[in-house]
């Protein structure tokens, strides 16, 4: 039952429509839990009124629970709710529902185990179908029995049924269930290794689906068809298209779906990082939609590439959280996987003991439910534990055991790669016992020797089950990374390569792998990765994500990624290096980084020896091919890439070093944005700090009227703040022609008392002077140069700032008093502008304490501004952080984004009346097949005549009435009807209102007096709202279609910097298309379009200008007004002119309206950069802009030159 503080839904629970609707809500929140005991509730309260008992509405209330259920992986339930179903579709001697549920059914008993169940209740569906001589009904439970057959394993007779649903199909026309059947044939010969059969039957349900506009259809057959294919580039394109898909239509259950492939597939490719990311998207889902099957699968999937990771610990929370949830919904198999991945995990953490007994239990598990080639990885595994713990006798047993149990598997397709069983086994042979093994295996264990035949076999073996898994694949990049980054494999390549170049066997079975670069899936990848590298923003997340992209596209062996900091290069990311060698592949990486650095160009060499990873063999395994790729943004190097491998796994040819130099161009620019979004966040970082600093002093000072307490605590807050070896505090005493030191901290040490005469050292220079003195370099040399003579060496860094205070009497107004300045002996560029910004502001603060100590009354006014300065600043600071965000984004973007509300309003409107139409228009057919039969049989011919003309007399009303109209016009219907003494007057009025029908009703009057006058009307009503349904639907599909067509104009033209002929008023159109929705509220738009030669030019900037003249100009009228845009041809130009009816801009800023960063709008709405972009665009196509504005008119007049 739901809870009784789950408030959400209870406010609709009052009834048993409402009841209905509160479980509904829920079902769609995903809140299964809580619509599961609404629907409950409801089922009671229906079946309470004995008298009124709807079979129907509880056939459909126990559909949607058991849906609910399903959701939950609650099956026991779900199962006893499709048998009440079955016994009322039988009760109501509807074979349409019977057979419905059985489909259910089926689906229910496979996921139960009970598959000979499910067959048997299939049979029984056809029979039924038969019986009733409706073949849909036939074809759809040859399909539901296919599916059984197929779960039995019988997949001659799953064949056969679904070729004779196809027939079916084909000849009822049904092109969506020939679409489907086609599927499932081909579903079957992807399983029974057929194929060429199963992308011939896919194919063409591709092909169908895509002509019926099933988008559903497509993206479900791309996921069955990246399962036909061993090329797991293939399978990625065909994923990434279906999941492109089901984002596109919303479907969050699917996306987990392919989410989980995606992630299964990067795992078998060793990419690790990315198999994680993937699978906590498909784990995110399926929690959130509460889809407990699903979760157990995904659970496992992501508990792998976790362990690949090396990410143990969580791998072991993934892992228990899916055994618990896989025993909860009884799902054996499941939990088996969960056994054999704890195992492995406890494998991984050294705990011996307990590896075997969780190992065993997926053993035994995965023998019950006869899972062979599964069986064999866990047993496997087993003797890799057994090994572990010295027990080479049982080692030897398990992997023995899995072996054979795979080569008796035959053509079952193993959860795991069958090359992980054959090291292994290869594994615990090497590692045999001296007396286990004849004489030619003594001492195998002794790396550099020659292994005997029976071990090269097994080796060979393994070799060969590894490559088969790549023998087809298309992209270069993704073989390195199955050779390089899944451990056993390349484990598996060392020693087989060791061993092959001493037994003179030819390496070529290993580097030569046929393959073919799919080119244009290498291109649409790097512009996938250059659209999600350029929306990242964090610079502490970019390189992890740069560095990923980087190992996919070039299978790198290791890598890594350089920055340079104040020309420094700095190591910021690496892959497949461990932190132990860094050091040592740095400085081996050396060389060829010095050459990109000097070149700015990327330096490809092949055959480098390896002075980092040294093993014995031949050259493919001690020489590498090396990579470096600088990272240039403007031609600026910002930084490099470094990527080697060994050669055994090929060489880095001309295609990787192109490749890579895309991405980098792509990952410097990315990086560059980020850098800058960066600073701007540290610039108002210290601002806050600076202010900071200076409210602390000024609290510090606000209450002391002590002038030696003040000086004191000026002192020690600097020294705190600094942190430097030398503080002093100097006070001017003009009449003495001396500056005193009350406070001063020299070189570590306190020192009192201490005055020398104005003109000596570098004080007196800034007194004079009034202006803060900043040297970070040669601090000796400006000794020099103002004749200044010192007795110790100078600081390395040095700052001093004057202190002044408020005089009337002198010219500037200000006389300085003192000098504060901060020093150190031992680093050079210590200090900043930031520093003398707040030192500067110290100082204020500070003579105005001084002032105040020596004058209270005139320090007061000093206070005074110093506080007002502090407020300034603190708007300064609420107008950095206001306008941050918009700094960030390009203007571009910025005017991108206004449109946003807009084209969401105006694609939403037309979906949300689509999708309310479709429901109305399916429920409305559901009942009108019901009803359709029965109401001819109860009418009378002319009966019928009078019903025909009811609803043509409904189809033909084009009548629109106000909520309040319509009710007056009902009452008055009403009124009429009761006036001819019908009995069902009420219930006559509401139906004809809601069919659009309010007068001209007396011709009907013999139909309405017919006794089942309710049946007659809601059939007439269900007749009629279909096609008022279809109506809205064509109405929401074109605004929808022009909406769709305005963007796609908008953005045709890409980012190319070469100019083409365009015509501008289209580019204007396409703007306000896209600004629809704001302009029908309020805005008159007249167009006065002369006849103009098209331009040359670049239509997307010139969009950018219309974009923000007429957002602007609608913003000016405050979305109420007139607008009015003049296009003409004047003396070789073509004018643009557009103009708004708002208040117009004050003659004081029209000349500014231009500059950079000139705005008239609140913090935080406007960066002022739109207008200068405007008149940059105009004048890069070598035309002019101008303003003329006068209150209740501004016009914007754009000139730009007819060329050829």
């Amino acid at each position: 039952m739901p809870d009784q503080h789950d408030t959400k839904f209870q406010a609709v629970a009052t009834s048993l429509l409402g009841l209905q609707r509160a479980a509904d809500q829920a079902r769609l929140a995903n809140e299964y839990d809580t619509a599961i005991g609404y629907y409950t509730q409801a089922l009671e309260f229906l079946r309470s009124k004995a008298d009124a008992l709807d079979i129907t509405n509880e056939y459909d209330l126990l559909a949607l629970r058991a849906e609910s259920y399903g959701q939950l992986g609650n099956l026991q339930a779900q199962a006893a709710d499709l048998e009440a179903m079955a016994a009322l579709a039988k009760q109501m001697n509807d074979a349409a529902r019977q057979i419905e549920v059985i489909v259910h059914q089926v689906d229910v008993a496979n996921q139960l185990g009970n598959s000979t169940e499910a067959q048997q209740v299939a049979e029984t569906a056809v029979k039924l179908a038969r019986e009733t001589g409706d073949r849909k009904l036939e074809a759809d439970s040859l399909t539901v029995l296919g599916q059984a057959w197929e779960q039995l394993s019988d997949y001659t007779r799953a064949q056969n049924c679904r070729e004779q649903a196809l027939h079916l199909y084909r000849e009822l026309d049904d092109r969506s269930g020939e679409a489907h059947t086609l599927w499932n044939l081909g579903a079957i010969a992807t399983v029974t290794n057929k194929t060429s059969l199963a992308r011939d039957h896919l194919e063409m349900a591709l092909n169908i689906y895509h002509s019926l506009g099933d988008r559903a259809g497509e993206a479900n057959v791309l996921n069955m068809l990246g399962q036909t294919t061993s090329d797991y580039a293939r399978q990625r394109a065909y994923y990434e298209q279906a999941l492109t898909i089901f984002q596109d239509l919303g479907q969050r259950e699917r996306q987990a779906s392919l989410y989980n492939n995606l992630g299964l597939v990067y795992w078998r490719l060793g990419l690790y990082s990315q198999a994680c990311g993937y699978g906590e998207q498909a784990v995110n889902i399926a929690r959130n939609m509460q889809m407990s099957f699903a979760l157990s699968m995904y659970l496992d999937s992501l508990g792998r590439a976790l362990l690949g990771l090396g990410a143990v610990d969580r791998a072991q929370q993934i892992f228990e959280e899916g055994r618990i949830l896989a025993h909860d919904i009884e799902d054996r198999a499941g939990e088996a996987y969960y056994w054999l991945g704890l195992g492995r995990v406890a494998l991984a953490q050294q705990q011996i003991d307990k590896a075997c007994e969780l190992l065993q239990q997926a053993v035994d598990l995965f023998a019950e439910l006869e899972i062979p080639a599964d069986q064999a990885a866990a047993l496997a595994w087993l003797g890799a534990a057994y090994l572990a713990m010295d027990d080479w006798s049982a080692a030897h047993r398990s992997t023995l055991e899995a072996v054979e149990l795979l080569k008796a598997a035959g053509d079952a397709s193993p959860e795991f790669p069958p090359q992980d069983i054959w090291w292994l086994y290869y594994r615990v042979l090497r590692a045999a016992p001296n007396t286990s093994l004849p004489a030619s295996s003594q001492n195998v264990k002794e790396p550099g020797l020659v292994i005997d035949d029976k071990l090269w076999t097994e080796l060979d073996q393994a070799r060969e089950i590894m490559l088969a898994g790549i023998a087809t694949i298309s992209d270069e990049g993704l073989r390195r990374n199955y050779l390089n980054k899944v451990q056993i494999n390349h484990d598996l390549v060392i020693e087989w390569t060791q061993n092959a170049s001493q037994k003179g066997v030819s390496l070529d079975a290993l580097t030569e792998v046929s393959r073919v670069d799919d080119i244009q899936d290498q291109l649409k990848r790097m512009l996938d990765i250059g659209m999600r590298m350029s929306i990242k923003r964090d610079v502490n997340t970019l390189p992890n994500f740069i560095m990923d992209e980087l190992v996919e596209l070039s299978g790198a062996e290791r890598a890594f990624l350089v920055l340079l900091d104040a020309g420094q290069r700095k190591f910021v990311v690496s892959s497949g290096i461990a932190p132990k060698d860094i050091e040592t592949v740095k400085i081996q990486a050396s060389p060829v980084l010095d050459k990109v650095a000097t070149s700015l160009q990327a330096v490809l060499t092949q055959n480098v020896e390896d002075k980092v990873m040294r093993v014995d063999g031949p050259p493919e395994l001690t020489r590498r091919t090396v990579l470096g790729i600088p990272l240039l943004s403007s031609s600026k190097l910002m930084g490099m890439i470094y990527a080697d491998m060994r050669i055994i796994n090929g060489h880095f040819v001309q295609a990787d070093q192109d490749l890579l130099t895309v991405l980098a161009n792509q990952a410097a620019v990315a990086l560059e944005n980020a850098t800058w979004a960066r600073t701007l966040e540290q610039r108002v970082a210290e601002r806050t700090a600076e202010l900071s600093t200076i409210n602390r002093i000024s609290q510090a000072l606000v209450s002391e009227l002590d002038l030696n307490a003040v000086i004191e605590e000026v002192g020690e807050k600097l020294r705190a703040i600094f942190e430097v070896d030398t503080v002093y505090l100097g006070l001017y005493d003009p009449d003495h022609k001396k500056i005193y030191f009350p406070y001063n901290y020299y070189r570590g040490q306190r020192y009192y008392d201490l005055a020398i005469n104005f003109g000596e050292g570098l004080a007196s220079k800034v007194i004079e002077s009034r202006q803060p003195l900043l040297i970070n370099e040669n601090v000796a040399q400006h000794y020099s140069e103002f004749n200044i003579e010192t007795q110790d060496s100078p600081a390395k860094s040095y700052l001093s700032v004057p202190i002044t205070v408020s005089d009337s009497i002198s010219q500037s107004g200000q006389t300085v008093i003192g000098v504060i300045s901060v020093q150190s002996i031992k680093q050079e560029g210590l200090f900043d502008e930031a520093d003398v910004r707040l030192l500067t502001t110290i100082a204020a603060n500070v003579g105005v304490a001084i002032q105040k100590a020596r004058l209270f009354e005139e320090t007061q006014e000093a206070k005074d501004v110093a506080e007002a300065t502090a407020h300034e600043l603190a708007e300064t600071l609420d107008h950095l952080r206001a306008t941050q965000g918009q700094l960030i984004q390009s203007e571009k973007m910025a005017a991108l984004g206004q449109l946003i509300a807009g084209i969401a309003h105006e694609v939403n409107t037309p979906l949300g009346a689509i999708r309310a139409s479709i429901g109305n228009i399916s429920h409305a057919l559901s009942d009108s097949i019901r009803q359709l039969p029965e109401l001819f049989q109860r009418l009378t011919p002319k009966q019928q005549k009078e019903f025909f003309a009811l609803l043509e007399k409904a189809l033909a009303s084009e009548v629109s009435l106000s909520s309040r109209e319509e009710r007056k016009a009902k009452r008055a219907l009403r009124k009429h009807l009761e006036g001819l003494a019908l009995d069902d007057a009420d219930l006559i009025a509401d139906v004809l209102s809601d069919m659009g029908v309010y007068s001209d009703v007396d011709e009907f009057i013999p139909l309405f007096q017919a006794e089942d006058i309710a049946f007659i009307l809601q059939a007439a009503y269900n007749l009629s709202s279909q096609q008022k349904n279809s109506q809205n639907i064509t109405t929401a599909v074109e605004r929808a279609s022009k909406v769709v067509f305005a963007l796609k104009s908008y953005a045709r033209y890409g980012q190319s910097e070469t100019m083409i002929e365009a015509n501008i008023t289209e580019g204007i159109d396409v703007v306000l298309t896209i600004y629809h929705s704001q302009l029908k509220r309020g805005v008159d738009v007249t167009k006065n379009y002369s006849e103009v030669p098209t331009i040359l030019c670049l239509p997307d900037e010139l969009n950018q200008v219309w974009t923000n003249l007429i957002h602007n100009a609608i913003q000016a009228m405050d979305n109420q007004g007139e607008l009015e845009i003049d296009v003409f041809q004047n003396n070789g130009y073509v004018v643009t002119q557009i103009s708004d009816s708002g208040s117009g801009i004050p003659d004081e800023i029209k000349d500014r309206i231009f500059e950079p960063f000139f705005t008239t709008k609140p913090a935080g709405e406007g960066s002022g950069l739109g207008l200068d972009i405007v008149r940059k665009i105009v004048e890069k196509h070598d035309g002019t802009i101008e303003v003329d504005s006068r209150p209740g008119r501004t016009t914007f007049r754009v000139s730009l030159p007819v060329r050829a």
